[in-house]
């Protein structure tokens, strides 16, 4: 739960979700005021949150995250149902809890409340199954993120159309350059 976790100069895993460790984050920050986040691995259960009221409170400005015991999980009523229902019985697995939610609602007649809402809430689950389709149906020999939105699974979408008939992949070419070699696709 830090901003800018990776120097851009270390080599990363073809696994890793993101190097700077900014997306998630910011992207929650952009839609809500308070954003929890609770990951269990290797069977131990750990919870931060980001309360954007309490941070423009605090005289200081630092970004003050407030680390989630078992004892507060279990008395945030939503938290600790959702741990309950989706992490007990796995190894590991991560909730991302966004609440007080500001700019997805404003200016919406509350007659079109619940239509604009259900339009965010299926645009936010393409874009999450186009950005994260090479986790969701990764190539062979690779692992597989499982992923669910609202209680169902998500479902990879690529793009770059691999399935479709007429699709032609290119060779690679490879060039050589002052005794190096060059992969273009």
């Amino acid at each position: 739960m830090r901003f800018g976790s990776a120097s851009p100069t270390e080599t990363r895993a073809k696994e890793d979700l993101g190097r700077f460790g900014l997306g998630m984050k910011t992207a929650s920050i952009s839609q809500c005021r308070n954003l929890t986040v609770c990951s269990k691995s290797e069977g131990e259960l750990s919870a931060y949150q980001w309360d954007l009221d309490k941070i423009v409170e605090n005289d200081s400005n630092d970004w003050l995250l407030t680390v989630l015991d078992n004892q507060a999980i279990s008395e945030d009523a939503l938290l600790k149902l959702l741990a309950s229902d989706y992490l007990r019985k796995r190894d590991s697995g991560t909730i991302v809890l966004w609440r007080h939610l500001d700019a997805t609602m404003a200016g919406t007649a509350v007659t079109d409340c619940e239509r604009k809402f259900s339009e965010l809430m299926s645009n936010s689950r393409k874009h999450i199954e186009t950005v994260f389709h090479r986790f969701l149906s990764p190539s062979n020999g690779k692992k597989s993120v499982s992923m669910t939105f609202n209680n169902s699974q998500l479902t990879a979408f690529n793009p770059f159309g691999p399935a479709i008939p007429a699709r032609q992949e290119k060779q690679l070419e490879k060039i050589a350059l002052h005794g190096e070699i060059i992969k273009k696709h």
